[in-house]
């Protein structure tokens, strides 16, 4: 029975390390793990009360449909409620005076510092309008030079409406809401999540937010980019692994 129960120890310590897990995060604050680029500058569209494109938080209370401002007086529209403290980055209208059309932002991780073999990817978002069924707002990922992939496929469901809730409780209705699947993303945060592998050891890996959208009655907002690793070693180590601790058990006995 000794014998036994030392096989189970070591079976049970197998099952544990098959797993690790570590995070990255870019939640636009403190935690800053990840390199950005635009094809636009950010917050420098000229419109600063209508139109959207960086990072942002509730100071100034502007861009004016990104805050939800309802608790303060009449207030129809927004997304960022009164304890929504913390920055995010907000996109109203990138057709304007500025530019015209698609425009991208990139958030590059090293993973270096966070091997793995496959990613749980998490986003924080949400959105309000009538969008339309050409508005864009597409997330892929690419490791390394590795063919770029969808991450999530945000779409316009055309075929319904929402009914949007604001901080003060009042409800209002808008068709045509931006899905991803049959979730709607709306003005209540929520978070996405989704896994991704490389084809092989990855050193870095590239999510890009493509946007097109040319309404002033359309917001969207993201916040908290987690990238966290999901690690198992290889069969051949857990096998190796195995061996050595039971050969080391037998040594004992």
């Amino acid at each position: 029975m000794r014998r036994l129960n030392h096989y189970g120890a070591i079976l049970l310590t197998l099952s544990v390390c098959t797993i690790s897990h570590g995070a990255l995060v870019h939640d636009f604050d403190s935690q800053l793990d990840a390199t950005v680029s635009a094809t636009f500058p950010l917050n420098a569209f000229t419109d600063k009360a209508k139109t959207a494109w960086g990072v942002y938080d509730r100071t100034d209370l502007l861009p004016e449909k990104l805050i939800d401002e309802s608790l303060a007086g009449a207030d129809s529209f927004g997304i960022i409620q009164s304890q929504d403290t913390d920055n995010f980055f907000g996109i109203v209208d990138t057709y304007n005076d500025d530019v015209k059309g698609t425009i991208e932002v990139s958030f590059t991780f090293d993973l270096t510092v966070l091997p793995g073999s496959a990613y749980d990817v998490s986003i924080d978002m949400g959105a309000m309008g009538d969008f339309e069924a050409g508005d864009i707002f597409k997330w892929d990922y690419q490791f390394d030079q590795e063919p770029a992939q969808r991450l999530f496929d945000i779409t316009t469901n055309t075929a319904i409406s929402h009914t949007y809730i604001l901080e003060d409780n009042t409800s209002v209705s808008l068709v045509d809401p931006l899905v991803i699947g049959t979730q709607v993303i709306d003005n209540q945060i929520k978070t996405f999540s989704t896994e991704i592998s490389p084809v092989s050891t990855a050193s870095s890996l590239t999510i890009t937010l493509t946007t097109d959208t040319n309404g002033a009655l359309e917001a969207f907002a993201f916040d908290n980019i987690v990238v966290e690793s999901v690690h198992m070693p290889e069969p051949a180590s857990l096998i190796l692994l195995g061996l050595g601790g039971i050969a080391l058990i037998s040594r004992r006995c």
